[in-house]
């Protein structure tokens, strides 16, 4: 394509070098793309806000802190590299309080940033969308969209989104349809080699979805113990066991 779909609105980053990395407020992190010919790469940093399920029953402090320091502690130490960064973020995120802090303007905040991208990541954390059928996906996936591009200010504009990442990759061709009727341009809820389109089992770089206006962006993966597994901290964690430092 000759779109930059994977950039921020403020940002460019060339098509042919380019690693995507997702990073997640409750510890998920992704990595995605392939070195060019010369193995260089250009890295472009991918995290998640959403909601920690029951954050609501910590004091406000501690749910901020999870929330939204843990992204303020990821991103000061991502910035100074010089990297772009696409931040997903769940329609809920953007409306909630943690007492007087409004997370609508650190999304907003975030989304200024000129190395910074704003995209969606769902409605609601852990929602099951290819699960769901079209009535309850689109109103759901149209009201995250616009709860998002609500905090998302570049340069003093408005920005559209067009971006998305389903919430445990869960989509469906239901989820296709209605990416394309609200004219997104790439969906991230894609790995190499485990979930892809036919056709594209061994692509790792950002391909045309066919019968369909966007374009999917496969989420790297890695031979571990003879097999192929997602280079995300949360699958480590969780399926793997190793930690932080592993």
């Amino acid at each position: 394509m000759d779109s930059m779909f994977w950039k921020g609105t403020c940002n460019m980053i060339p098509k042919r070098q380019i690693l995507y990395v997702c990073i997640v407020c409750s510890a998920l992190i992704f990595l995605a793309g392939a070195a060019d010919a010369d193995n260089t790469a250009t890295v472009n940093v991918m995290m998640g806000a959403d909601l920690y399920p029951g954050s609501t029953e910590m004091t406000d402090d501690g749910k901020w802190d999870l929330e939204g320091n843990s992204i303020v502690e990821m991103l000061n130490e991502i910035d100074p590299l010089g990297l772009n960064v696409t931040v997903y973020v769940t329609g809920d995120y953007v409306s909630e309080f943690a007492g007087k802090v409004m997370y609508k303007l650190y999304v907003t905040r975030i989304g200024s940033k000129p190395n910074h991208e704003l995209a969606m990541y769902g409605m609601t954390t852990g929602e099951t969308l290819g699960t769901m059928p079209y009535g309850e996906q689109y109103p759901s996936i149209r009201e995250a969209k616009r709860l998002v591009e609500s905090a998302y200010i570049c340069e003093g504009r408005i920005i559209e989104v067009k971006g998305f990442l389903p919430q445990s990759f869960s989509q469906s061709a239901t989820t296709y349809g209605i990416l394309d009727r609200i004219g997104i341009e790439y969906d991230a809820g894609y790995q190499a080699g485990l979930i892809y389109e036919p056709g594209h089992e061994n692509d790792t770089w950002p391909y045309q979805v066919e019968g369909h206006n966007f374009s999917a962006v496969p989420i790297s993966t890695h031979v571990m113990s003879g097999e192929l597994a997602p280079l995300s901290d949360r699958f480590a964690k969780e399926v793997l066991g190793l930690s932080g430092s592993e």
